[in-house]
């Protein structure tokens, strides 16, 4: 297990009245670590471009990573960590108390969202899936069954019962997938994962394949009764042999912190996302997407008021009453 460093600092910028400069009026020195769990291999890329976009004399930004999502919120949550990166459907099991959690993390708080992570379907050629109605008596694989992943796989598997009850499941390790595919050995797996995603791509390179859209009647239903899934979009051509965008279903990460963080400095730190966007969209392929629009979404957690502030400010936020 990950001990984290006492920020004695933070607990005394606390003491301070919603402002992140000090008495002569310059910005109080802030240093921040943000959490990116190493249960996803790509948040670990996003918090390293957060933070360089973050980093300075007074704010210095570092990326921890936690063995899982679990100790990830809850470091974020006592103030171990001022951020985190948090998929939402960990971050809806936080705050609800449900387990893998001991309890509620009630003072979590939202700044934005970022990339989304999409149920990606691949199949191997010659395998006869054509769409994700195809695939009774396909040997798949489902992922892990633990964990955020293997929650929001189940999920679209108990929405989309008719398409996936006839199912062989093959049951493997992420890392003998490449093997099982190029043996043919297994027709396609499903996987919850961002884009790009090397793995992926190295795959495409060496066995021919595709990815098949996640769609139908059973997938709107999903999305109209859990406000965790959206519609995505896999881009085409940035793995080999897929030219076209393939739609499919998804959830947003988000940077998260606590309702201890100083209303000045969340300020600051959303301020400076927003007004370096096209900067942060540059460093990784991860957030090249990104925009307001996309970045501003409703959910359980409530945004912190430094945030919501900044958002009001640009007019892309009315003000609203504070969660309970």
């Amino acid at each position: 297990m990950i001990k984290w460093p006492i920020r004695a600092l933070f607990g005394l910028l606390l003491l301070t009245a919603c402002s992140s400069r000090d008495e002569t009026g310059k910005k109080a020195y802030f240093p921040v670590n943000m959490g990116a769990s190493s249960q996803f291999e790509a948040h670990f890329p996003v918090g390293k471009a957060l933070c360089e976009l973050l980093d300075d004399p007074t704010m210095p930004c570092k990326v921890s990573v936690p063995s899982d999502a679990v100790l990830n919120l809850e470091s974020v949550a006592n103030g171990q960590l001022q951020l985190g990166i948090a998929q939402a459907s960990s971050l809806d099991l936080a705050w609800t108390g449900k387990s893998p959690f001991k309890g509620r993390l009630s003072n979590l708080r939202v700044l934005f969202s970022l990339n989304e992570e999409a149920i990606t379907l691949v199949v191997r050629e010659g395998a006869g899936i054509s769409s994700f109605q195809k695939l009774a008596g396909k040997r798949m694989n489902m992922g892990a069954e633990s964990g955020s992943n293997g929650a929001v796989l189940a999920e679209l598997s108990a929405a989309c019962r008719n398409e996936m009850r006839e199912i062989a499941r093959a049951g493997l390790e992420a890392s003998e997938l490449a093997h099982a595919m190029q043996a043919r050995t297994l027709d396609g797996y499903f996987e919850f994962m961002s884009h790009p995603n090397l793995a992926l791509a190295r795959l495409a390179l060496k066995t021919p394949l595709t990815i098949v859209p996640i769609e139908g009647d059973c997938v709107a239903g999903l999305i109209r009764s859990n406000t965790l899934f959206e519609k995505t979009t896999i881009a085409g051509k940035i793995y080999h042999g897929v030219d076209q965008d393939v739609p499919t279903v998804g959830v947003k990460t988000w940077l998260v912190t606590s309702s201890e963080l100083n209303d000045g400095v969340a300020y600051q730190i959303v301020k400076k996302v927003f007004e370096d966007l096209q900067k942060l969209r540059s460093a990784t392929p991860l957030l090249y997407h990104l925009s307001p629009r996309t970045m501003l979404k409703d959910g359980a957690v409530p945004y912190h008021p430094g945030a919501l502030k900044y958002f009001q400010e640009k007019g892309w936020f009315k003000a609203t009453t504070p969660h309970p």
